[in-house]
């Protein structure tokens, strides 16, 4: 007769200890979660050096079975309270007859949860883990690994961004979401007034996320009319210091999604129409920041040309 742990779920073992189990409602929950745990530990080969942190149960591959997908992290990085609630690797295992069979695994830096639904559109769920390496900026900080299948039917990594604090819309309406890739420009701001804007839109073309900011021109133009807009009010008011600083920052907010619309060439034709009417209302550090920042994306090539997908 073959081990029961093989064939008994975690669900199942939860179940029975929840029936049979004595005392406290808080008992009985406290003793269910410890089954649940001891299961999951019998069940999935011991990753050595490794703590296992949680497990999700989804069926990630279309073949009708739940896979289980499990973080842990290093068991030496238990002494640093950033990565106590942290993982730095995912498994995902399947189930047959021997057991669990290891599907996958990748290595995630400062994960913190883990998530399956299907964003590509193709009916199967995907796994979605974010990432938060900490600190009070959520854009600097927050980053995304999307995993699924790839046109062979095999699991693997379709999107990655360490930052950008990025989420999915599906903006043209067609079931597969998009993801939006959020950057700022700080220049001479107070922290509460930092521009934040989408800096890239990627989307799935069958086999991984790419760069489509062209793609989706029509959706960044919308944003644009209100931006000029906005920036065409404020050069009507540049007459005295509080205007000049709603000049400056409505013409960052101008160049900025003028970046993320057409690149490095659409932001050096808006920047020189409106640079020598700058010059003569803002003040001299003004313009020398807005000044600096294009110097800087010239000088850096700052054009996305592809997916982030290593």
């Amino acid at each position: 007769m073959p081990p029961i742990y093989r064939t008994c779920s975690l669900a199942a073992l939860t179940a029975m200890l929840l029936f049979f189990g004595c005392g406290s409602r808080e008992t009985q929950e406290r003793n269910a979660a410890a089954a649940a745990d001891s299961a999951r530990q019998a069940i999935i080969p011991a990753l050595e050096g490794s703590v296992l942190l949680d497990s999700v149960r989804a069926d990630v591959n279309g073949d009708g079975i739940e896979e289980l997908i499990v973080t842990s992290r290093l068991d030496e990085e238990a002494e640093d309270a950033l990565l106590l609630d942290r993982f730095d690797r995912i498994d995902i295992y399947r189930q047959d007859r021997t057991g669990y069979q290891r599907l996958f695994l990748d290595v995630i830096d400062y994960g913190v949860s883990v998530t399956c639904e299907d964003v590509t559109g193709d009916g199967i769920a995907d796994i979605l883990v974010r990432l938060d390496a900490g600190g009070n900026n959520p854009i600097e900080a927050q980053g995304l690994h999307v995993y699924g299948l790839n046109e062979k039917g095999n699991m693997t990594l379709l999107f990655y961004s360490p930052s950008g604090a990025p989420v999915l819309r599906d903006l043209d309406n067609d079931g597969s979401r998009e993801i939006l890739v959020s950057d700022q420009f700080w220049g001479m701001m107070a922290h509460s007034d930092v521009i934040g804007f989408t800096r890239e839109v990627y989307a799935y073309n069958g086999e991984s996320y790419v760069f489509a900011n062209d793609a989706f021109s029509a959706w960044f133009d919308t944003i644009l009319r209100a931006r000029k807009k906005e920036y065409e009010q404020a050069r009507r008011g540049a007459d005295n210091e509080e205007g000049r600083i709603q000049l400056y920052t409505k013409a960052a907010e101008y160049l900025v999604w003028n970046l993320a619309r057409g690149g490095i060439n659409r932001l050096n034709i808006v920047w020189r129409a409106e640079e020598p009417f700058l010059r003569q209302r803002l003040n001299e550090e003004q313009i020398g920041d807005l000044e600096g920042f294009v110097d800087d994306i010239n000088e850096l090539e700052v054009q996305p040309t592809g997916q982030r997908v290593s």
